[in-house]
């Protein structure tokens, strides 16, 4: 485990992002099929979407027990197929990505990877944590599953062109709701390994550890499901209008993704709806993962 400086690190991102709101205003993907199928147009009903869960984990480099936490996120997409969609932000190195992660990971108050944010609620036993460490993430997940689903995301990715992608949006909810509502969209990739991420291994000497004799560091750790950019603003996404919250409407919404500096074969999309009280506080009510030249529809 790795432990930060929380509140050292709070009042630094406090500090930062005042500054930047004054000046703007291992190798596997088994995130579950791809449908190929067009985006159906159909009405839905309340029954129609599946509950799913975002997983945002914390990781680094140097945190010699991020491997356990990455395989852990494997068994849960293996025991709940289609309804877990882990991303990791990696805190080293932070030039992997264009948006700085431990915005979000203080704003959420972590201290120590690995960590996780489960739909961004508090976490079941302690109403003040919401970087829930890894021993919990089961139990945290399984009751994000048994609430309803409010809202369905589809997502067409299927434009794609040798230097850019066009990413395509689509939100339908289940009912009237009130309050601030948002979509956030994270471009990941998959695959990325090499030796500034070479990954810490304290499990090196343990022979019940499947990282057992990997070295110290695992020269060839192959990191995936890693957030290198998003579409919609970082911490705020991008806000769905009251006409849109409820049964009536589809709420619609295009991106384009430059793909100078990415593999397109590794790259998925991931899109949340959020509900947001006020800047410390907010829940993910449902998300949506598709790979990178594909549809994924309403399910």
């Amino acid at each position: 485990m790795t432990v930060y400086p929380t509140a050292a690190i709070r009042l630094l991102f406090i500090l930062v992002l005042s500054v930047g709101l004054f000046s703007s205003g291992c190798r596997k993907d088994d995130d579950g099929p791809d449908p190929v199928d067009p985006v159906d147009t159909t009405a839905t009903n309340e029954s129609a979407y599946t509950q799913k869960v975002l997983i945002e984990k914390f990781s680094s480099i140097t945190c010699g027990n991020c491997p356990g936490g990455d395989l852990l996120l494997q068994e849960m997409l293996e025991e709940h197929p289609g309804k877990i969609i882990p991303v990791k932000f990696l805190l080293a190195p932070p030039a992997l990505a264009d948006i700085n992660p431990y915005h979000l990971a203080s704003k959420f108050n972590f201290s120590f990877t690995p960590s996780g944010l489960i739909n961004r609620n508090p976490m079941d036993s302690d109403s003040s944590v919401y970087a829930i460490a890894s021993n919990a993430w089961k139990r945290n997940a399984a009751l994000q599953l048994e609430q309803e689903a409010v809202c369905g995301l589809a997502i067409d990715a299927s434009k794609v062109e040798t230097n850019s992608a066009e990413i395509t949006v689509r939100i339908r909810f289940t009912k009237a709701l009130q309050g601030d509502h948002r979509l956030s969209v994270y471009v990941v990739e998959n695959n990325l390994t090499g030796a500034t991420l070479a990954q810490k291994n304290y499990r090196d000497d343990d022979p019940e550890s499947p990282f057992y004799q990997r070295g110290d560091p695992i020269e060839d750790y192959v990191h995936n499901k890693v957030v290198r950019t998003t579409l919609t603003p970082y911490l705020e996404g991008d806000t769905i209008g009251p006409d849109y919250l409820n049964d009536s409407k589809e709420y619609v919404k295009s991106y384009s993704l430059p793909l100078t500096n990415y593999k397109a074969e590794d790259v998925r999309i991931i899109a949340f709806v959020h509900r947001v009280e006020d800047f410390w506080t907010e829940e993910v009510l449902n998300a949506q993962s598709a790979k990178l030249g594909l549809v994924q529809d309403f399910d």
